[in-house]
């Protein structure tokens, strides 16, 4: 059953393809995944077409579908539909209790851990981590941030897009003041890293808590000014360089770190080990 739902996933995209669009998709993302060259309104046309030809699946059968084949997919189209299947059964997850939530956060961990390869990936996975958050902050919130120091076990070393997704996934609530100390926490944690996508995942959602509270932002860049790189602080002070020009040069002259000579894009690395 599964096998046939799969097939016809794959031969449905492959139909709605366009080779153009898919040419300039994968450059965009530094072909570190491939492209059938599907824009994300059509993807979602598409996703409500697909849940009415198998309107019995359950649950469980659509979580594994979404965990064990679409988001591990080579193919960023299949990637986007499988969190487009975990979003639309969150209400459902959440009520089967926590410690089945739970495991359905953990099983998103080990995707971002193993099966994401760029920010586009990862940032879609932080719209249903957001959407989990949404039905019980305080259950899950510290869930999510304890991703903050996550490693890969074989190697010891920074997991990119878990450690991310850690901050990225409270963006939302940053705007609106929410789980502040958390975030700050959180983002305190990842500055530590050289790594680009964790301190622009950082930088992100200091952006967001700034458009609530600058002082509390401003604060924290000061007392953490050397952990920054540039463009991490370029991020986090966008909202500062709307509402107080002045400040925000202030800010941006604190941080002299730049990326360091021994950065080396994980894109780059990704894409030599595996085109996904």
């Amino acid at each position: 059953k599964m096998k046939r739902i799969i097939g016809r996933i794959k031969k449905d995209l492959k139909i709605r393809g366009n080779k153009e669009n898919a040419i300039a998709m994968e450059k965009y993302m530094k072909h570190t995944h491939k492209c059938y060259g599907i824009k994300a309104p059509e993807m979602n046309a598409y996703f409500k077409d697909f849940i009415k030809q198998d309107p019995q699946l359950s649950v469980e059968d659509q979580i594994n579908l979404a965990m064990n084949h679409l988001l591990p997919s080579n193919y960023g189209e299949e990637h986007h539909l499988g969190i487009l299947v975990l979003r639309k059964n969150v209400k459902k997850i959440t009520s089967k209790g926590e410690a089945y939530t739970r495991d359905v956060l953990d099983r998103a961990g080990d995707v971002l851990l193993n099966h994401t390869n760029n920010w586009a990936e990862c940032d879609r996975m932080c719209m249903f981590i957001a959407d989990i958050l949404k039905t019980d902050e305080m259950k899950y919130r510290d869930h999510i941030a304890n991703w903050k120091s996550a490693v890969h076990e074989n190697t010891g070393t920074a997991s990119i897009w878990k450690q991310r997704a850690a901050a990225v996934s409270f963006v939302r609530y940053g705007r609106h003041g929410r789980h502040t100390e958390l975030i700050l926490d959180i983002c305190e944690s990842l500055l530590e890293s050289k790594e680009r996508f964790i301190q622009l995942g950082a930088g992100w959602v200091l952006r967001e808590v700034s458009k609530h509270d600058i002082v509390v932002i401003e604060t924290f860049i000061r007392d953490h000014q050397d952990a920054f790189i540039r463009e991490s602080l370029r991020y986090a002070t966008e909202h500062i360089k709307k509402v107080d020009p002045e400040l925000y040069q202030t800010l941006l002259s604190l941080s002299k770190r730049k990326r360091p000579s021994s950065f080396r894009d994980p894109q780059v690395d990704l894409k030599k080990k595996k085109l996904l």
